[in-house]
This record gives C-alpha cells, sequence and structure tokens, in this order.
C-alpha cells in the first residue's frame, strides 16, 4: 500500500512569505497613519487646540514632598514685546527643593538656554495644584518636562 507523502511544513519559529508580507504592508500603514497623526497634531497646535507635550503628561501633578527633588518642570511666563503685546513662554528648570509643601513653594534652578537677560537663575516658584498641565494655557501653568 502506497501512503502519501507527509506535507511539506516549514520549521517551527520561521515566518511565512504571506506572514512577511502582511508584515511589510502593516509596518507601511503604520508609518502612514503616524504620519498623519502628527501632522493633524501640528494643525490643533497652530490653531490654539492644546499641544503635543500637554497630551503626554499625567493627568494629576506629583505631589509636592521629599521625592519631588529633581523633578524636571516647566513653567508659563508672560512678557511683553517691544510693541506691547503680551507673549507667554515656557521655562524649564530642575526642583532643588521643596520650600514649603502646604504652600506648593518650590526652588528651580532654571536651565541657560531659557533665561534672558536679567533673569534669575534660581528662584522660588508657587507650582499650584490647579494650574497644573491646563488645556489653555496661562500665567503661571505647569508641567513636567518631558524633552532633553
Amino acid at each position: 500500500m502506497a501512503l502519501p507523502k507527509p506535507p511539506e511544513v516549514l520549521p517551527l519559529g520561521t515566518t511565512s512569505e504571506l506572514g512577511e508580507n502582511v508584515s511589510v504592508v502593516n509596518k507601511e500603514k503604520r508609518e502612514q497613519l503616524k504620519n498623519e497623526a502628527i501632522a493633524e497634531m501640528e494643525r490643533r497646535e497652530a490653531r490654539g487646540e492644546g499641544d503635543m507635550w500637554l497630551e503626554m503628561q499625567k493627568i494629576t501633578p506629583q505631589i509636592l514632598n521629599k521625592k519631588f527633588h529633581g523633578f524636571r518642570v516647566e513653567m508659563l511666563f508672560s512678557s511683553y514685546e517691544e510693541d506691547g503685546a503680551t507673549c507667554l513662554n515656557w521655562y524649564h528648570g530642575i526642583v532643588k527643593r521643596v520650600v514649603n509643601a502646604e504652600k506648593e513653594q518650590v526652588r528651580i534652578e532654571w536651565d541657560e538656554s531659557c533665561l534672558g537677560e536679567g533673569d534669575e537663575k534660581i528662584t522660588i516658584q508657587q507650582l499650584k495644584a490647579n494650574k497644573w498641565n491646563p488645556k489653555k494655557p496661562r500665567e503661571g501653568a505647569w508641567r513636567q518636562y518631558l524633552t532633553n
């Protein structure tokens, strides 16, 4: 009695040609979706509808305690341009210590790249919980500094 030959089976753990094709197509689609999402975020930022860093923040602020030392903070300050218009700028620095947890005060050493002429390198700031990462930027707003 002649038995049929066993089917050709790929060794365990190899990817079939069909699987490789699907992977390439999915990778291209993921890359296209990612690019479209980035473009949409940039359009929304240009319209003033939030920003990328707003979306990456934790929902609630970190508690001001001893562990807050070394926290990389970004804080929004207002200034006036030569024509008198108000301008909002994010400054970033590192929390050196909590001065008064009840009053939400911390000592911050600001990054040199943010400082203008006459700005102090180290200041005491109030990080109010209600100004944590607001959807609409306003002076005194603060959040975690996420970039390098």
